[in-house]
């Protein structure tokens, strides 16, 4: 996710509890202060076809599944759902807001699990959609603005 003033990027990892903060040019400018950190767990195995390909064990678990930037704060939709659960383990209610210096500043709860999110220049309204009872998308005041 870039950052709109024009000097960062935000990455995360969506199978690990990580989010770190990037100069234009790739150097590591911080690891967010992220409230239940952990690594990916995965290992490598064959398809059938013989190819490399990743796989996931009971363990493995979602972490930020989508990030939203404004000039202020990072935002990362953040599950810690197991890959293996049933259901939408990726899907979540809570977005975790970062600062650009990777400072975690607090988490919001969404009233439904969401798939995505993005928020709007003013940092005033955070929009998020999902699929269950059904497809939705909705707008949320964000607290503070």
């Amino acid at each position: 996710m870039a950052d709109p003033a024009g000097d960062r990027l935000a990455a995360s990892t969506l199978l690990g509890g990580l989010l770190e903060i990037f100069d234009y040019d790739g150097v590591v400018i911080a690891r967010a202060a992220v409230p239940d950190p952990f690594q990916p767990s995965w290992m490598q195995g064959r398809s059938r076809g013989g190819r490399a390909v990743m796989s996931v064990g009971s363990e493995t678990r979602y972490g930020f599944t989508d990030l939203a930037a404004t000039r202020r704060y990072v935002y990362g939709l953040f599950s810690g759902g197991k890959v293996m659960e049933e259901g939408t383990p990726w899907a979540t209610k809570e977005v975790q807001v970062y600062t650009w210096d990777g400072e975690y500043v607090k988490s919001l709860y969404l009233d439904r699990t969401a798939h995505a999110i993005t928020v709007d220049a003013s940092d005033a309204w955070l929009y998020a959609s999902g699929a269950e009872p059904g497809p939705w998308v909705g707008r949320f005041r964000l607290p503070g603005r």
